[in-house]
Parts: structure tokens; C-alpha cells; sequence
């Protein structure tokens, strides 16, 4: 029986903010690009019925194979990706290549921060106004909340907005306009919420990249520039050049979540946008509408996310498996200058290994 997967039937849009190219030395939009690259891997090699290897990776990341049968229906997460969604039952399997083939493809920059569905930020959140919420609304539980709001954007921040600022990475999600079409009001007294002719896109998520991932790409790139190893890794070289010139001597890497390269924090934190509608490790629907991302969130999160009852899995619905995953089809093709074809996978020798994250280069890589 032929396989049904997602049809990417909307085109999306994302923008960057000039303050992500002033931290990220103008590499920012290649970073973006090598997160859907990570997601275009991803998809040829779940898709290949010879690649051993990566559906090991998949088997471990989802808890199941590539052959489970159950049949869900996503149209809650996918009614704005696919308007046809709502008649689509399909497996986990397909669901994930359904989200990441969307990814790889149907996205497009746009200089114009109001049309986006997701707009890059990397201004220490300095946009942010701290603003007294009182109301029965959902946005508090309480009569008296703080709660903070991005003007330029028309999003409230209502988690732990202080702690956000050492983050990786967090997403705001939660719309400050009021009517229909994203059409934006003047809010609690407050003026200059508007975005182009009065409207944002209703779709719209914030992406703010904290302190902690721009200081890290900058002490990578000083490193390389250093160290100047080769003619390969000069001035242009990225963290996932860094990555790869680690990996070039060593066999074995004792845990892939020592990696938050910035392509994959990025990919991580696209995951959360409305399109597909993924939480962070064991949240559910209900979870908040900010994602906050720290180091500890990667490969022990998703191996720590159990299954639901009758219901999909919950690892299906984690937005950091799907980051995982990117990245380690990126590491499948990653390889010592004198190997034609190999690259790293996860441990073929030993299952404790593999659950906790050990990758390992094989010369007989399948693909």
C-alpha cells in the first residue's frame, strides 16, 4: 500500500532581525539554511529502506520502528501546514517525515518582519516591556500578573521571563492582538503595537536566541581562527565546523548532546512554531506557550519522554527528537578527510550506548 505523507501546501515565511547577524557574524540566514539541510538529510535517509543505520537512530529517538502500524489523526497540529490535514490518518513514521520534508522545502526569508511566520531575535530581549496583566483572560491565572510584552512583534512573554535571559533559545507564542486577521489594538494603554497597516501575521512565533548560544558560537569561531588547523577552516568555518574538526580524531563520541550547535537550536526551536505545533520533553497540549531551551535538554530528554496510553507517542510531539534526529543525519555524513564513504551513527555494537547518545564512526555506514 502506497505510504500518505503530509503535503507541504503553504509556503512560510521567516525573518532576521539585523540584531542575529550582528551576534552571529552575518552567518545567521546559513544557519537556518543548514537546519533545513539537517531536516532534507533526515528525510532521505528515513526514507531509504537500505539505511539500517539511521533507522537504528530513528528506532531510538521514537521508542518504535519505522513499521509501526498505528494510525493517528493529526489534524489538530497540522490544520494550518496542510488545510486537508483534518482526512489524514497516518503513522508516527509518516507524521515525522511529513513534518521535517515541510521544513526542508516550504520555507522562505522575508525582509519584512509583519508577513512573518516566525521572526528571528537576538537583542537581549531588550524589545520587551514589562506590563501589570489584570484579567480573567487566559493569559493569567491570577488578578494581578506580570507579564511581558514585544511591541514589535505583538507577542506576551508570560513564563519565567528573567531566567529566559540566560536561555539558549525560547519562543513566545502568545498573540497580543485582538480580532480577526492579527489585526492589532492598541493594548492596555499602551502605544506603538502595530505592525504594517495594523496587521501581523495571526501565525506568528518569536524566536529569540539568548546569550548563552551567541557566546558560545563566538568563543567557536575565536577557537578556529586560532588554531587555523588547515586551509579548510579559516575565517568563514562555523560551529559545525568545529564539530566536524573534532570529530575527524576521535572514533568515538562519549554523548551527541554535547552538541547545541546553532543550526540545531534553531531547528529545535522552529519545531515549536504553530505549523507543527511540538512541545519540549513530556509537556502535552496544555503546556505553556513559551518553550525555554537549555543544554540539558537534548539526547537525555528524549530518551527520558515516555509513551501515552492509547494516544501517540509523546516523543513524536517533542520538539528536541526532531532537532536530534537532524543532526544525527548530519553526523552520518560527516568523515576524516581519507574516508570516502563513512560517517558517525549511533553505537552498532551496544544498546546502553545507543540509549545514552554514544555515536560511533563505521566505515560501512549504510545510506
Amino acid at each position: 500500500m502506497a505510504i500518505t505523507y503530509i503535503s507541504p501546501r503553504k509556503l512560510k515565511k521567516y525573518y532576521i532581525d539585523p540584531s542575529c547577524d550582528a551576534k552571529f557574524d552575518q552567518q545567521f540566514d546559513g544557519f537556518v539554511q543548514e537546519a533545513m539541510e539537517y531536516a532534507r538529510q533526515a528525510v532521505n535517509r528515513l526514507t531509504s529502506s537500505s539505511d539500517l543505520d539511521f533507522a537504528r537512530v530513528y528506532e531510538t529517538l521514537f521508542k518504535m520502528p519505522k513499521s509501526d502500524k498505528q494510525r493517528f489523526n493529526w489534524a489538530k497540529d497540522f490544520r494550518l501546514m496542510n488545510p486537508h490535514s483534518a482526512s489524514v490518518r497516518m503513522t508516527a513514521y509518516e507524521h515525522v517525515v511529513g513534518v521535517l520534508r515541510d521544513f526542508a522545502t516550504n520555507w522562505r526569508r522575508t525582509p519584512n518582519h509583519w508577513e512573518a511566520d516566525v521572526r528571528f531575535h537576538c537583542d537581549a530581549q531588550t524589545r520587551f516591556i514589562p506590563i501589570h496583566h489584570s484579567s480573567s483572560s487566559s493569559l493569567s491565572s491570577s488578578s494581578s500578573h506580570l507579564t511581558y510584552l514585544d511591541p514589535t512583534n505583538s507577542v506576551f512573554n508570560t513564563g519565567s521571563f528573567p531566567s529566559n535571559l540566560t536561555r539558549q533559545a525560547f519562543t513566545s507564542h502568545e498573540l497580543s492582538t485582538e480580532g480577526a486577521k492579527g489585526q492589532v489594538h492598541n493594548l492596555f494603554g499602551l502605544t506603538g503595537i502595530q505592525g504594517h497597516s495594523n496587521v501581523q501575521n495571526p501565525a506568528r512565533v518569536v524566536i529569540d536566541l539568548g546569550q548563552k548560544t551567541w557566546e558560545a558560537f563566538s568563543d567557536s569561531i575565536r577557537s578556529i581562527r586560532e588554531k587555523k588547523s588547515s586551509s579548510r577552516y579559516q575565517d568563514n568555518a562555523s560551529v559545525s565546523d568545529l564539530t566536524c574538526m573534532l570529530l575527524k580524531y576521535k572514533s568515538k563520541v562519549d554523548d551527541v548532546s554535547q552538541w547545541s550547535s546553532v543550526p540545531k537550536i534553531i531547528f529545535h526551536e522552529m519545531m515549536h512554531c504553530r505549523y507543527y505545533g511540538l512541545h519540549d520533553a513530556n509537556a502535552n497540549a496544555n503546556a505553556s506557550a513559551t518553550c525555554t531551551c537549555t543544554v540539558g535538554s537534548n539526547w537525555q530528554s528524549c530518551m527520558d519522554v515516555v509513551r501515552w496510553g492509547s494516544g501517540p507517542s509523546c516523543v513524536v510531539l517533542n520538539a528536541e527528537s526532531y532537532a536530534m534526529l537532524g543532526l544525527m543525519a548530519w553526523l552520518a555524513d560527516v568523515r576524516p578527510d581519507d574516508e570516502e564513504t563513512s560517517g558517525y551513527t549511533l553505537s552498532r555494537e551496544d544498546e546502553g550506548e545507543r540509549v545514552m547518545g554514544v555515536v560511533r564512526f563505521y566505515s560501512d555506514i549504510t545510506a
